[in-house]
């Protein structure tokens, strides 16, 4: 059985970041950026396409024919045209559980961390002054 072959277009938007289990169950091409002139042909062919930022518009989704999944490497979508996929029926998946409560408790740490200068405050509670 084949694999389907999947395109990331913008796959430097997410840092270092281990892809080997995507590569498990498809044929992944990364690209580190992808320009707006770039997109169809490096789309060609693909049955997945993997976004984070790049605008995949209808003129473009419907010059794709063998496409059937868009994943958005983040929680939004709007950078895809989620009616032209719906009427092309191309599936939209997001990163749909990435922000949970520990993220979180960690972006309210780090504001109270920057807004009251708590390791200052450590340091002088250490020092006694």
């Amino acid at each position: 059985m084949t694999k389907p072959r999947a395109v990331f277009l913008d796959a430097l938007s997410l840092g270092p970041v281990d892809l080997a289990p995507l590569q498990r169950h498809a044929e992944l091409i990364c690209w580190p950026s992808t320009g707006e002139a770039e997109r169809l042909e490096r789309l060609q062919g693909a049955t997945i396409a993997i976004t984070n930022k790049i605008r995949l518009d209808g003129a473009l989704l419907r010059q794709l024919p063998q496409l059937r999944l868009i994943c958005a490497a983040s929680t939004g979508t709007d950078q895809i045209d989620t009616d032209t996929c719906r009427d092309l029926g191309i599936t939209v998946r997001n990163a749909g559980r990435y922000i949970t409560a520990s993220v979180v408790q960690v972006s309210w740490a780090l504001i109270l961390e920057l807004v009251c200068n708590l390791s200052l405050r450590r340091q002088q509670v250490r020092d006694g002054t």
